[in-house]
């Protein structure tokens, strides 16, 4: 788990200046936010701002990996360079600014630069990271002291290699959960809720510890078991699977999902939402177009711990509504994706 301190660990407010979409918003932030709105207000650019920090504190990370980009310009509102992009969290600050050739990454704490071969110098002249070519493979350390927030986006994909050899084990990587079979085999919470889930099919979880292989063993009428690949699994089991491993094996995080539920039957669904509103150590970011989910987690989550809100464009720019509990309440009464506009200024 990720041991930091509880009360630093938390986004309380997120601006955000001259990213994609997102000109300027700031919004207040809670144990829960939810992100809903129509296709295209820029929810999912939202959420890349914290994947962007996200990833420059991931070892070997790739930037193309966390946000959606082929060249760095495209991060920018209206693709102009010469208006910087900042992103306040808390008291700390990050932004990237168009310097000649180059881009210069702001972050808080410790200064570095990076050279054409992605590698970074610590400097003492600027509070930057620099990069010669278009960002895609830079990381940077982060230091508790300087940035006390961990935190991690996540994305399932179905083809993911989860037999990929790490260092870690304590939680989940970031994006794709490279380490999953991993983190099942040492972590315990994380191993009793993938058999109980698993047990559900009347199958059995087989951990092939020589291998680094998760696999499920099924009982055979002509006596024994017959063991299955995971990969044989169906695409809901491995999605539930793969976010609750990613909420269980982490700590004092902030973790960002885009459509959990996409994949899910609706009870599936439902167990995701009920795992994230009896989480007590982690918050969480994420957008959703499913009801099941939704109401899931409204229901089953403090109202003084969540945060509804809406995503919607004026004049081309993301804006955001963050519904009050009356709101909440009457968005219940009917389905929610078909009532947004009367919530909408």
């Amino acid at each position: 788990m990720n041991g930091i301190d509880q009360v630093n660990s938390m986004i309380k407010k997120l601006k955000i200046i001259n990213f994609k979409s997102l000109k300027n918003i700031s919004i207040n932030c809670r144990k829960v936010n939810i992100f809903i709105g129509e296709p295209n207000t820029g929810k999912s650019n939202l959420l890349e701002t914290l994947g962007f920090v996200s990833w420059i504190y991931t070892k070997d990370g790739i930037m193309k990996e966390y946000v959606r980009m082929k060249s760095t310009y495209e991060l920018f509102n209206n693709f102009t360079v010469t208006s910087p992009i900042e992103i306040d969290i808390n008291k700390f600050h990050f932004g990237i600014k168009h310097v000649k050739k180059n881009y210069e990454v702001t972050l808080p704490g410790k200064t570095y630069i990076v050279d054409g071969k992605g590698e970074y110098k610590e400097t003492k002249t600027k509070e930057t990271v620099m990069q010669k070519k278009v960002m895609n493979e830079v990381s940077v350390p982060r230091e508790p002291e300087t940035f006390p927030m961990n935190i991690e986006l996540y994305k399932f994909l179905k083809n993911t290699d989860y037999k990929q050899e790490s260092e870690k084990s304590e939680y989940l990587e970031t994006p794709f959960g490279s380490n999953l079979f991993k983190v099942i085999l040492t972590n315990d919470v994380v191993r009793k809720s993938v058999a109980e889930l698993i047990s559900e099919f009347d199958m059995i979880l087989n951990i092939n510890i020589f291998e680094n292989n998760i696999e499920v063993l099924k009982e055979s009428e002509l006596g024994g078991f017959t063991a299955f690949n995971f990969d044989l699994l169906s695409d809901t089991i491995k999605s539930v699977i793969f976010y609750s491993t990613a909420i269980l094996s982490n700590d004092n995080s902030v973790l960002i999902f885009e459509e959990p539920e996409e994949k899910n039957f609706p009870y599936y669904s439902k167990v995701l939402a009920e795992l994230i509103a009896e989480d007590d150590s982690n918050q969480f970011f994420i957008v959703t177009h499913n009801p099941y989910f939704l109401q899931t987690l409204i229901e089953k989550t403090d109202m003084s711990q969540i945060r509804v809100n809406i995503a919607y464009l004026e004049n081309h720019e993301t804006k955001i509504k963050q519904l009050n509990q009356s709101q909440i309440s009457k968005l219940l009464k009917s389905d929610p994706f078909f009532e947004l506009e009367l919530l909408i200024p």
